[in-house]
């Protein structure tokens, strides 16, 4: 459903504020969005999908490591009861 969300609003840069790597609803998040972005030709590269834990200073290190990428991402979900998305 955010992968949609964001292509509808014309996003193409999009990064990804996993959480752990383990964490299989993380993981399973992520591969829906990569994967709805990918049958529209919207490449989201690995550089992009940031697993960093989910507690607030980890979205903080997530969020300065986007901002730090080229390109630039324009949205950046993330998926935790803690981070801004919820």
């Amino acid at each position: 459903m955010v992968g949609a969300h964001l292509h509808e609003r014309g996003h193409r840069h999009i990064g990804i504020v996993g959480g752990h790597p383990w964490a299989s609803t993380a993981l399973d998040r992520a591969g829906g969005c990569r994967g709805y972005l990918a049958e529209r030709n919207v490449h989201l590269p690995d550089t992009h999908l940031l697993h960093y834990g989910f507690d607030v200073a980890a979205g903080r290190r997530a969020a300065e490591a986007l901002l730090g990428l080229t390109p630039r991402p324009t949205a950046a979900p993330t998926w935790h009861a803690t981070c801004p998305s919820h």
